[in-house]
């Protein structure tokens, strides 16, 4: 069976269309069972209060991001402890590129959701930059 799981992984990472075939079929299931499903994960993550311990976050770090603990502690000393665009002292949230998977910097829950509601696109961000500018100096009370 590991076999089996191991191949349809492959194909999943490879083929879009087996892709949206597996993801309608899981929002599907979801949809249908969302009551079981939450209520068996409270449950599971009651009996399991360690689950998001130092070591599921050293796994969670790796697997998504490919950063060892070692590499984290680096940027966030390099970044003196501060996210880097809003220097905030909130959770971390690793920033990285969808589409490449490189980790860009440590950035704060809000400055990451900034960037990826822009969908990471520096004109859309530069004119909503200009748009405050204009809209700020306009609002002053003079």
């Amino acid at each position: 069976m590991p076999h089996k799981r191991r191949r349809n992984l492959s194909r999943y990472k490879t083929d879009p269309a087996y892709r949206e075939v597996i993801k309608a079929r899981t929002k599907k299931y979801y949809h249908a069972n969302k009551e079981m499903l939450r209520q068996k994960a409270t449950e599971y993550y009651k009996a399991h209060p360690g689950i998001r311990s130092a070591v599921e976050r050293k796994r969670l770090l790796k697997r998504k991001y490919g950063l060892t603990i070692a590499q984290y502690n680096q940027m966030y000393e390099t970044q003196q402890g501060c996210w880097y665009i809003c220097k905030a002292k909130t959770k971390l949230r690793v920033d990285h590129n969808h589409l490449t998977g490189h980790v860009r910097r440590l950035l704060c829950q809000c400055c990451n959701t900034l960037i990826g509601m822009a969908k990471e696109s520096i004109l859309v961000l530069s004119n909503s930059i200009q748009y405050l500018k204009e809209t700020h100096e306009a609002s002053e009370p003079g």
